[in-house]
């Protein structure tokens, strides 16, 4: 009995300590221009520093872009567009390299945008969400990203069900998924402020994620 107790604590602490196993640049970045520019971007990079190889999983959480924008993600590995819903690469024992990049081509439209992205460790709960936001704004005006579609998702912690509220005239679909980015659950045909059962979940983090013709919104959630 004393040998489990002992082996489950060094795992639980070696779990713990692996939460601390890398660093990025920054978890929010801004990437900023006018409607005019050829492209604006903006760069994140990832730094190992354990002496271990390090398996990485990225999951696109949200895209929210202007209709006419030209947008390509790059990560350690390849570049994309569009982007996918998830990808993997592997980072060598105490390097540092290109987590993500974004560049975007406004083709002269001005607007607002995010792409929200989640980045996890694999074989740990180990989950960092990455967020870049768009300005591309026209001279004379003064944009705010916080005119952003608002979705609000409550209570959370949450029991046995949830509250959806979002702006839309239209329909929408919302999906659940766990924190490895596998889906749960899926409703589609919402409108307005909707109520989801999840009694039927696990308790854990998940990510709520809703499509409003193609513009992805997220929320994190516990359930409990």
């Amino acid at each position: 009995m004393k040998k489990i107790i002992l082996l489950s604590l060094i795992s639980l602490f070696s779990l713990a300590g692996f939460s601390q196993s890398y660093t990025v640049t920054t978890k929010n970045a801004l990437l900023s221009g006018t409607p005019s520019s050829d492209h604006f971007e903006s760069s994140i990079n990832i730094t190992n520093t354990t002496n271990t190889d390090i398996k990485f999983s990225w999951y696109k959480l949200s895209q929210n872009l202007q209709t006419g924008w030209t947008t390509q993600l790059c990560d350690a590995i390849s570049c994309f567009d569009p982007i996918p819903d998830s990808n993997n690469f592997t980072l060598k024992a105490n390097k540092t390299a290109l987590l993500f990049s974004v560049k975007v081509n406004p083709n002269n439209i001005s607007g607002l945008g995010k792409i929200t992205l989640g980045l996890k460790v694999d074989g740990t709960n180990n989950f960092d969400t990455i967020t870049f936001n768009i300005n591309s704004w026209a001279l004379g005006v003064n944009n705010n990203l916080s005119k952003l579609p608002e979705l609000s998702v409550y209570p959370n912690p949450a029991q046995n069900e949830i509250n959806i509220n979002f702006d839309s005239k239209f329909s929408y679909q919302v999906e659940i998924l766990n924190i490895i980015g596998n889906r749960v659950k899926v409703i589609s045909n919402l409108e307005g402020h909707s109520k989801l059962d999840v009694s039927d979940l696990p308790d854990g983090v998940y990510i709520v994620r809703l499509n409003d013709r193609g513009r992805l919104l997220t929320r994190r959630i516990t359930k409990s």
